[in-house]
This record gives C-alpha cells, structure tokens and sequence, in this order.
C-alpha cells in the first residue's frame, strides 16, 4: 500500500491548487455553482452594503434649489430628516464645520474603501427634479477647520407625486470619485429645482474594503 498519501504528505510536499500560476494578483480559490474550481477577487470578499435614507421639505426663498443635510442626533426627527442649509447648489463650494459632520447620522469608514453602485430609490410631491449628492469629508483629530465636502456622485430624477417612486442607480465607472481613506464621513446631501417639495428617498452604496483587514 502507499505511503505517500496526500494527507500525510509535509507542507513543503504539498501543490498549489491547480492554475495558481496563471490566477491573479489578490485572488482565492474557491468553486463556483457548479463545482469547478474558480479564482475570486479578494474585492468580492470584502463587499460592504451602506444604506442610506431620508426624507424633508425642501426650503423656499433664497435657499431655493440648495443642498441640504441631515439634522443632528438631537433632533426629534433625526437621523432621518433634512433640514440642515449647506448653502450652496453646488457641492465644494460652501463648508460645514466638523461638528455638523459627525453629528448627522453619516457612514464612517472603518478602512479604505472603493465604491462599486448606487443603486436605490426616490419620490416627491411635485413634478421637479430631485438630486442627491453623496459627498464626504475627513474630519482631523481635535480639528476645528471647517470641512469642504468632496461630491462622489450626484443623482438625479424627476419626481412624478409620492406615491410614485422613481429608481436610479450608478455604477464606478460613472462616478466623480470612488476611494474613500479610513475614518471618512459619506454624506447624502438633497436639493430640488422647485420649493415646498416633500421628498424621501432610500438607497444602498456597495463597497468594497481596499486596505489589509489585521488584528
């Protein structure tokens, strides 16, 4: 009988698994549905849904047609309201202070990240576009700099009543900036073309951790 059995075989005995020679970089071996052996992307293991939602009444006036964010956590409608006055319709060109940055209900990122989709859904009271732009900001330790946001991405339907729902979805490819560094804050921010619109919208951002994963 032999003695060379697989499972007694050393560890300096041992074979990759077979094409690890051609697979690529930040790869693992695993098998697909059907059995058969199969490379997967480290990225593909490190997916990570952020759900984000919220609902407001856009402003009338002057601030018609500008971004606007979540209220703070003490608010009696927090974390899903917006009622917060970026003051600009244009992402970068006003600033928050670091304060209102983590006092909001926004996703911190625990590592490095790459966004991949956007994918999610929106309605509003009256026939005007609605836009939502996902922005971030990195605050500094005990920093009292005021923050300018970075516009990742903006997304924009046109609203047909509250009780129709419009999608919209984007993809990396499409998007103004997609890496994230550890410890930025994403933010939705909302505006509309018109006042007085009621607007909700909700929607899941799929990302991957780019960094090493330790400890």
């Amino acid at each position: 009988m032999a003695t060379n059995e697989h499972k007694n075989l050393s560890n300096a005995n041992l074979h990759v698994p077979l094409d690890f020679s051609t697979a690529g970089s930040g790869t693992v071996c695993g098998k697909d549905a059907d059995d058969d052996l199969q490379w997967i992307s480290q990225a593909n293991l490190r997916m990570s849904p952020i759900k984000m939602q919220g609902y407001g009444t856009t402003q009338s006036g002057d601030e018609t047609g500008f971004y606007e964010y979540r209220a703070e956590l003490s608010d009696a409608q927090s974390p899903y309201e917006f009622v917060s006055d970026y003051g600009s319709a244009t992402m970068g060109d006003e600033t928050i202070t670091q304060k209102d940055a983590f006092r909001t209900d926004g996703f911190v990122c625990p590592l490095a990240m790459s966004l991949h989709t956007i994918t999610g859904w929106a309605t509003g009271s009256l026939a005007s576009d609605l836009t939502i732009g996902l922005a971030k900001v990195t605050p500094s330790d005990s920093g009292a700099t005021a923050l300018t946001p970075v516009l990742l991405d903006e997304m924009t339907v046109t609203c047909a009543g509250n009780t129709r729902t419009r999608s919209f979805s984007v993809n990396a490819g499409d998007m103004t900036v997609t890496t994230l560094a550890q410890g930025d804050i994403i933010m939705p921010f909302v505006k509309t073309e018109l006042a007085s619109v009621v607007y909700y919208f909700n929607f899941t951002i799929f990302a991957s951790i780019t960094a090493d994963i330790t400890g």
